[in-house]
């Protein structure tokens, strides 16, 4: 017999046999499982946009063109900011986490649950009393990472010379 003919008898044979058990298992059913019906679940990607750093050199909300890491700012600047765009993460937590000169600042992270999508995810550090802007922010080297439920996903860095 040929391989071809010796496999289609197979697969009808194996074909056959699934369309039986499957109406068994239908016949044997319940009418509460007939009427359910159960739909597959698809996950979409989540994407994240690049993390985008501004400043700003006094304490209002106007803030300077958006920047790509690794970016450089003068000493004088009151506000550092970052922010990202997060689609198809709703229901995810995120969490900003930040350091200066390579030591974690926890005191400056930022976490929250994505409600939307597409949906900002940004937040702005100052340096003053009471998370208050005053004065300017001290030179270093500031990173921000990105987690999205507890897994990095970004990170960028703004260096205060």
């Amino acid at each position: 017999m040929p391989r071809i003919t010796r496999d289609l008898l197979i697969l009808t044979a194996i074909t056959s046999l699934v369309a039986t058990l499957l109406w068994s298992a239908s016949v044997n059913a319940s009418p509460q499982q007939i009427n359910t019906v159960y739909l597959p679940m698809i996950i979409s990607p989540i994407r994240v946009s690049f993390l985008q750093l501004v400043s700003n050199d006094s304490c209002d909300t106007n803030f300077s063109n958006s920047v790509l890491s690794p970016a450089t700012f003068a000493y004088g600047i009151k506000q550092l900011g970052v922010s990202t765009t997060v689609e198809g993460g709703i229901d995810q937590a995120w969490r900003l986490e930040w350091s200066k000169d390579g030591q974690r600042v926890s005191d400056l992270d930022k976490s929250g649950v994505i409600a939307q999508s597409p949906e900002q995810v940004a937040m702005t550090i100052v340096y003053g009393t009471n998370r208050q802007c005053g004065g300017a922010l001290p030179r270093g080297a500031y990173q921000v990472r990105l987690f999205l439920n507890d897994s990095l996903y970004q990170a960028a860095t703004a260096t205060i010379q």
